[in-house]
């Protein structure tokens, strides 16, 4: 069961759909809410520290912090009232990574925008969906920068591999599953012998569980998983897709799975991941 679930929220443009979403989620499943908003802590330029320059910049600074974050706490308001759904409201300061998963660790679901991937000479206002994914310890569904989140996991594809993070997330997302109209598990192999199987034992293990399934299995190479879970998501109107995040904490950066990474990048649904 979903009992608890933690959203960031900033003053972005963004943070509007990604809020609406998790309470949508925390309303369905009668779940505990939290909006954390996360500062960055001040920066001072090399070429004034120490001088009295330094607590202007400061000052400036935390009146910039002061401004996001009663925007963010407005828009929070405003969707408590919407959803009438009494939504906890938490502020810390420092990395929004580290703070996250922090946070994260107390939580049955964390739920985070789209960020950009590759270089970004910007100053990131939020935490990075990759990296916490795989450091967070806990199941993170990604909404996409535009997200209309008119229904919640009504239509679920699950993007199935054999592997242990597609299995950590399958069952990370029971509770979902349990409540939706319709699950459809694709499983795109290689090997067209073991594509008469392909996810029948995981729908199987589903199915025990009181989900409804359908399996579509696809021979297709590795490089056309990606388009083809895409594809079949938008073809099945799914407006949730469950797949294992694949990476390694250390070197997250350069060893994001492939369809991870494509899906971070081009994503037009939810995506609940797991590590």
């Amino acid at each position: 069961m979903l009992r608890d679930i933690v959203v960031h929220v900033d003053s972005t443009p963004e943070a509007s759909s990604r809020l609406g979403y998790a309470a949508g989620l925390a309303a369905l499943h009668q779940a505990h809410l939290t909006a954390l908003h996360i500062r960055r802590p001040p920066v001072i330029p090399a070429d004034v520290t120490g001088t009295s320059v330094a607590a202007t910049v400061i000052a400036l600074q935390h009146e910039a912090e002061e401004e996001r974050a009663g925007l963010a706490r407005k828009l929070v308001d405003e969707v408590s009232a919407r959803y009438g759904l009494p939504i906890e409201w938490r502020e810390a300061e420092g990395s929004a990574n580290d703070l996250l998963n922090l946070h994260g660790y107390y939580s049955d679901l964390i739920v985070i925008g789209q960020s950009p991937l590759g270089i970004d000479l910007r100053p990131p206002v939020g935490p990075d969906a990759g990296r916490v994914i795989v450091t967070s310890g806990r199941p993170v569904i990604v909404v996409p920068k535009e997200c209309p989140y008119t229904t919640f996991g009504q239509q679920i594809l699950i993007a199935w591999k054999a592997s242990a993070p597609a299995a950590r997330a399958v069952a990370d997302a029971l509770p979902l599953l349990q409540k939706a109209h319709g699950v459809t598990v694709l499983e795109v192999t290689q090997d067209p012998v073991a594509n008469r199987i392909a996810g029948a034992d995981i729908s199987t293990h589903l199915s025990r569980h009181g989900v409804k399934v359908t399996v579509e299995p696809f021979v297709a190479p590795d490089d056309q998983a990606f388009p083809l879970i895409q594809s079949r998501a938008m073809d099945i109107g799914a407006d949730l897709i469950v797949m294992g995040g694949y990476g390694y904490p250390r070197l997250w950066e350069a060893v994001l799975g492939g369809v991870t990474r494509q899906m971070l990048g081009a994503m037009f649904q939810p995506v609940l991941f797991s590590h």
